[in-house]
């Protein structure tokens, strides 16, 4: 199973991009998609889109670049200390039918009560939506995901649950991996009113069985949503 790795870089002294690279290249082809200027001339191997390019266009830069058999992104405030036994899981996994696979964030919204969850393993489980910090995604399921127009949906608000969607339509399963847990540092760097209205305006450009898809993994995340006690993470 082929891997090609994508670490999504922006400004901010919380990045490093550098230390991802050097922890990923060796296990598979990577790239970076970078919207700091500020990194032009240093790192000229890096794809530059400019500092207002948002997730949308970097996630757009990675597809037109993708040609592999599993798309592994990693954003670059983002860390895990050891990537290969994370990508050994992964192909296992695929191998017995996820076609979305992620390990835990530390930091995230996606936090579920697991006794809500179905489990395929002692800490492997379904879930609707397993956060996009850290995930790997298979060929076929990006084929079939919709694309999304930066123009429209700058921040990418949307596409995680496209592609979680897209693989539950072709019998794949989403998994979160709680063996795993990759380090987030907190904040985000956008306008969370401004995304969550982008969301809403691309559900409404769905085809009718596709947006039911999503709003129902929206629906199920509430419904697993963790909310303190035993079993939550």
């Amino acid at each position: 199973m082929r891997f090609q790795a994508f670490v999504f870089n922006w400004p901010g002294a919380k990045q490093h991009a550098d230390e991802l690279v050097a922890a990923l290249a060796p296990l598979c082809p990577t790239v970076v998609v970078n919207s700091d200027d500020a990194r032009r001339v240093d790192r000229p191997g890096w794809i530059h889109l400019g500092d207002d390019a948002w997730f949308t266009r970097q996630w757009n830069e990675a597809l037109a670049r993708f040609d592999a058999d599993v798309l592994f992104h990693v954003q670059a405030d983002a860390w895990h200390d050891d990537f290969p036994a994370l990508l050994r899981a992964c192909e296992s996994w695929m191998g017995r039918g996820a076609g979305v696979y992620a390990p835990d964030v530390d930091w995230t919204t996606h936090r579920y009560d697991r006794t809500r969850l179905h489990a395929l393993g002692p800490r492997v489980f379904e879930v609707p939506n397993p956060d996009c910090t850290c995930w790997a995604i298979r060929a076929e399921v990006l084929r079939a995901c919709p694309s999304v127009d930066p123009r429209r949906n700058r921040f990418g608000w949307g596409i995680d649950y496209l592609v979680c969607a897209t693989a539950r339509s072709l019998g794949l399963a989403v998994v979160r991996d709680y063996e795993f847990q990759v380090r987030h540092l907190k904040g985000m760097g956008y306008d969370a009113k401004g995304a969550r209205k982008e969301f809403r305006h691309l559900l409404r450009g769905l085809p009718r069985a596709l947006r039911a898809e999503v709003e129902a993994l929206v629906e199920r995340r509430k419904e697993c949503l963790a909310r303190g006690g035993p079993g939550s993470a």
